[in-house]
């Protein structure tokens, strides 16, 4: 299959899992709400952000791995593949058990008020008994990540796709006919997650099956694979997951201490709008660079080039679309799914548009730079618009409520990240174009 194809099969693939998975978080979770009312959606909301959060724990082993097997597999080395699989493997396992034992320790034994404040003094065994649960499914979940990430790295990432649109399809149909009779965010969580973790496993499966060599025999831990593991995958989590997590998550524990719960489940719902349109990039752009790193090991320049230009027009028709949807007929939509406790002004629909072009870009631009071999670039700029606008954000919340913190964030983004990283992307085609100069690779430890 060529280098094309495969980048084909995975958009159409991703597209099929976002469509699924727009279907379970704008059809089962308004119906979830409507019935557990906007006041314990709120929890929920705030049990899954902090989950979210948790999700950290991959420290970006998955894509650090997709970059080892993309240059391996290229060139058709079996043993240093297996011996990527293997060890990533180990530091997955290791992370998530380190940072799942100690984060269900501070829950158990930390007052929810201290963590969330007083607003959720009425729920507090309920966020408990949530979070442990959470944290346990979503535990399983990170490991199997693993799969995802060699899936990427084989340019097969489409399988996993439709291994999860089967499950969103499940967790939506889950939600839809239990909830009425077990309304409980316990539910909630088992009815989204589970039906994940086992497509994840069938994928494994899958993936052994075609690929023996992988688990054949136990191939020795190389401290100096784990630490290039470890490097860019804390690089990659810096830059992509770190940014947004925090992001969410620290906006979502101001949401809940200066405004309530109720606040929360509004709040939630953006955070939605924006993880829908951040996957609907990611779709194209997590295809592309694992692609981008085969062809700048075989020189296809101009692929590299054009491919490039079609993702910039393919992310602002996107944004176009998106905003004057979600401008025109964001409130009216909302109210119709979630009810009439859901009221929402229009301008609050305006600042999110900001913020989400801010941070579309960001991703967009993070992406190519790891396609171009530059992800290390990419850390201090993201990092450096991150406090500034936490800080915006904060001040905005204050005097604005919810608008005022998301005007604050697309301001934070704006300042530095979005145009370093753009002029760091254009500075290096021009230079490319005009002396013909070679891509930069990453350099890859071998056993």
């Amino acid at each position: 299959m060529t280098r094309g194809q495969t980048i084909k099969y995975s958009v159409i693939s991703a597209g099929i899992a976002k469509i699924t998975s727009v279907i379970l978080q704008f059809v089962s979770l308004p119906l979830a709400a409507r019935v557990l009312g906007k006041e314990e959606f709120g929890v929920y909301s705030i049990v899954s952000l902090t989950i979210f959060v948790f999700s950290m724990l991959q420290l970006g082993v998955g894509p650090a791995l997709s970059r080892c097997l993309a240059e391996a597999s290229a060139k058709r080395r079996r043993n240093l593949e297996r011996h990527y699989y293997l060890n990533g493997a180990f530091l997955t396992i290791s992370i998530v058990a380190i940072g799942a034992t100690l984060l269900a320790t501070a829950v158990s034994f930390v007052p929810m008020e201290v963590i969330f404040g007083d607003k959720f003094s009425n729920y507090t065994d309920v966020l408990r008994s949530a979070l442990l649960l959470g944290i346990c499914l979503t535990a399983i979940e990170i490991v199997l990540w693993h799969t995802d990430g060699t899936l990427e790295g084989y340019l097969e990432a489409y399988v996993m796709h439709y291994a999860l649109s089967i499950s969103n399809v499940i967790g939506g149909l889950a939600i839809v006919v239990g909830i009425r009779h077990f309304q409980s965010i316990e539910f909630m969580l088992i009815a989204i997650t589970v039906p994940k973790i086992v497509s994840r496993l069938v994928c494994t499966g899958l993936l052994w099956k075609r690929r023996p060599y992988l688990i054949k025999k136990w191939t020795h831990l190389r401290a100096a694979t784990l630490k290039t593991f470890l490097k860019d995958g804390i690089s990659f989590s810096v830059t992509t997951n770190l940014a947004y997590i925090v992001e969410v998550f620290t906006c979502g524990l101001l949401v809940g201490r200066l405004l309530g719960p109720s606040d929360v489940a509004v709040y939630n719902i953006f955070a939605t709008f924006t993880t829908v349109f951040t996957g609907l990039i990611l779709m194209v752009v997590r295809p592309f660079w694992t692609a981008a790193i085969d062809a700048s090991q075989k020189g296809d320049l101009e692929w590299l080039k054009s491919a490039t230009y079609k993702l910039y027009l393919y992310f602002f028709s996107l944004l176009g679309l998106a905003g004057l949807g979600l401008i025109i007929l964001g409130p009216f939509a909302v109210e119709l799914l979630y009810g009439s406790e859901f009221q929402i002004p229009r301008f609050l629909f305006i600042a999110h548009f900001c913020f989400v072009a801010m941070a579309g870009l960001r991703s967009l631009n993070m992406y190519v730079m790891m396609g171009l071999g530059k992800l290390g670039k990419t850390v201090v700029p993201i990092v450096s618009g991150l406090i500034p606008g936490l800080l915006f954000a904060a001040f905005g919340l204050s005097k604005m409520q919810l608008p005022g913190m998301f005007l604050g964030l697309a301001l934070g983004i704006a300042i530095y990240p979005a145009w370093k990283l753009s002029k760091y992307i254009l500075d290096h085609f021009q230079s490319i174009a005009k002396n013909a100069a070679p891509l930069d690779t990453p350099q890859t430890t071998t056993p």
